[in-house]
Order: structure tokens, then C-alpha cells, then sequence
């Protein structure tokens, strides 16, 4: 058997480590400017702000791997906070009282909301089959 040489051109390692490098690029750049920006309070707090999103995205690749596409799930998201913000900004969430029932029954009320909206989308797709074409024009609409 022979072994073939392969060439490793500067454009197929750009191709196929551009956006590591760029990213790690951004980041030194980033710490000169500013040295807290490694600290570790700036990364928990990256962390914290990517959070919502990383969840979404872990529900949404196994949508896309059963074969549909979900585009109600940025509208739930904002839909569920919302909710939850409205309960938590009325009169007995102000009541330092009361905080601690309210905050409990606003988060359950926005995960409920989410499940609702959700189960919604579940179902229809369900009655249609959920093609591709289907669940895009059904989430789209939500």
C-alpha cells in the first residue's frame, strides 16, 4: 500500500480552524484592553448570560435531528419571562412578605407557559406529521 501525501495548504487550515483562531484572537484582544475581562466574576457572569440560550439550543438540536424545525422558540422564551415578570412586579410581589411565595409561583407560572405554548406546537406538528415544510409554517405562526 502506498501512502499518500496529503498537502496542508494555509487555506484548508483556515477553513478548518478560522473561527478557533478568530475567536481566541477576540479574546486576547479583549484582556489587553481590559484586564478584568479574565477574571473569574466576568466569566460567571458570561455564563449567566448564555445560560437561557445554551438550554434552548440543547432542545433545539434534538428537534432539528428528528427531522422539523421550531421557530416559536424564541417567542416562548420571551413569553415565559414576561409572565413571570408581570407576576413578580404585582402589588404581592413588592410586599417583602410575600416575596418569596410570589417568586416561587412566578417561575412556576412562566415554566408552565412554556410548557403550554410548547405542547401546543408538539400537538399540531403531531396531526400534520411534522415534515420540514409543515413545522416551519406551523411555528411560524405561533
Amino acid at each position: 500500500m502506498e501512502k499518500v501525501k496529503r498537502r496542508i495548504s494555509f487555506a484548508s487550515v483556515l477553513r478548518e480552524w478560522g473561527l478557533i483562531f478568530g475567536i481566541i484572537i477576540i479574546i486576547i484582544v479583549a484582556a489587553i484592553v481590559n484586564p478584568l475581562f479574565l477574571s473569574g466574576e466576568n466569566f460567571l457572569n458570561i455564563l449567566r448570560a448564555v445560560s437561557t440560550i445554551g438550554v434552548a439550543s440543547v432542545g433545539m438540536a434534538l428537534v432539528v435531528i428528528g427531522g422539523a424545525m421550531d421557530l416559536a422558540v424564541g417567542s416562548t422564551i420571551s413569553l415565559s419571562a414576561v409572565v413571570t415578570m408581570l407576576i413578580m412586579n404585582s402589588p404581592a410581589g413588592i410586599d417583602p412578605a410575600t416575596t418569596n411565595q410570589t417568586a416561587i409561583l412566578a417561575i412556576l407560572a412562566g415554566i408552565a407557559i412554556g410548557a403550554v405554548v410548547g405542547s401546543i406546537n408538539g400537538g399540531i406538528m403531531a396531526l400534520v406529521n411534522g415534515r420540514m415544510g409543515e413545522s416551519f409554517i406551523i411555528t411560524y405562526a405561533m
